[in-house]
């Protein structure tokens, strides 16, 4: 019960971050994102797509905030969906992988580091990467004859 109850509030405090930003003071209900046959994706892979879009800008620009600010609303998203998604062993490891990365994007960008937070950036790249052909792997193990 407790644990419902806490990924609950969680969900509600995410919801209420994605859609603010410092222009605006009112909360956008985000639109699901389209999904077809050829290309499946989650509300969660959608959302890590944005953040991470935003945090590359944010880092040709320098824009120290900007990068601790989105990449906390990745870890975040990567909290929740790994909540809601369950566990296995392997899913487990990448998303410690992603946490780390990101906890350290926001480090980097605290102390204002742009080589720090580039490389942080790179590391969570790489740990989205890797996941992804991990599950890639896992489905096509699961059709092969």
């Amino acid at each position: 019960m407790k644990k419902c109850f806490v990924g609950g509030l969680a969900f509600g405090v995410l919801m209420a971050s994605i859609g603010i930003s410092q222009d605006k003071a009112a909360v956008e209900t985000p639109s699901p994102p389209a999904v077809t046959k050829d290309q499946p994706m989650s509300f969660w892979m959608e959302k890590k797509l944005e953040y991470s879009k935003d945090i590359l800008a944010a880092l040709a620009a320098g824009e120290f905030v900007e990068i601790e600010r989105y990449a906390e609303r990745m870890r975040l998203v990567g909290k929740i969906e790994g909540f809601v998604r369950g566990r296995s062993p392997s899913y487990a490891t990448h998303l410690e992988s992603f946490d780390l990365a990101t906890r350290e994007l926001k480090r980097q960008a605290h102390a204002e580091s742009i080589e720090g937070a580039t490389l942080a950036f790179n590391q969570l790249t790489t740990s989205c990467v890797t996941c992804h052909q991990t599950i890639r792997e896992a489905a096509r193990n699961r059709t092969a004859p």
